[in-house]
């Protein structure tokens, strides 16, 4: 064999030697890893019994204390961890019997925790709807203020049509004003709109003066949009 053979059979031999090192190597990592998993899942399996009556100890001491949705959240996944932890245990494991009673325990008190995060939920959005009826009995009330300041002063409906909120606020006045508006000296306008200011502010912010917004409308155009002191915002 030449020596150029030698050379390139050599090569190929450290090759050989090289990559089944690298696999060989990788192979018996493989194996190690899939043994250690194995392991760990032996022990979890093991220990499941211990841990499930654990858990369940834990649902049950927090269910005690528990008021708040959140808390009743947390007690749930309590009890579905213990649950999920039961059915870990072997059907060859003297703890199986009571394993599977303690499964049926245990979705009875999830299901329970669940009914009382639902109680609390529906309190709680019966509680927001009483609150967004009395905001919006309060606004009705501030608009009727209003409504009675206008008949009031202009009775036959000469210089004030109507007022109302504007969409999406509840702070906010919009004030209907008829075609004799234009005719009032500017001094007059003043006056109106400094009491429009005055009373929308204290039906709606009383304090906070810059969060009570008034807008004079004639027709389709704005005529001015001011502050609860009028000052102007909008020509």
């Amino acid at each position: 064999m030449s020596k150029n053979r030698w050379m390139i059979a050599a090569i190929v031999a450290a090759g050989v030697v090289f990559w089944g090192g690298v696999f060989g190597w990788r192979y018996i990592e493989e194996r190690q890893d899939a043994h250690q998993a194995e392991v760990k899942r032996q022990e979890e399996i093991a220990a499941a019994w211990d841990d499930a009556l654990e858990l369940g100890m834990e649902a049950a001491v927090a269910a005690q204390s528990a008021t708040t949705e959140r808390q009743w959240v947390m007690v749930s996944d309590k009890w579905l961890a213990a649950i999920a932890t039961l059915e870990l245990v072997a059907a060859d494991d003297p703890n199986y019997p009571a394993a599977q009673a303690k499964i049926a325990e245990y979705e009875a008190n999830q299901a329970a925790a669940i009914a009382r995060l639902e109680a609390r939920q529906a309190e709680m959005a019966e509680r927001d709807a009483a609150v967004a009826g009395n905001a919006s009995s309060d606004v009705e009330a501030s608009v009727a203020a209003i409504d009675a300041y206008l008949a009031a002063q202009d009775p036959n409906k000469e210089l004030f049509l109507g007022a109302d909120t504007l969409p999406d606020s509840d702070y906010e006045l919009g004030i209907v004003v008829g075609p004799a508006w234009a005719l009032l000296e500017d001094s007059n306008k003043e006056f109106f709109i400094g009491e429009f200011g005055r009373i929308w502010q204290e039906q709606r912010s009383p304090g906070d003066p810059g969060k009570a917004i008034l807008w004079v409308i004639q027709g389709e155009d704005i005529v001015g949009i001011y502050d609860s002191r009028g000052v102007t915002l909008r020509d």
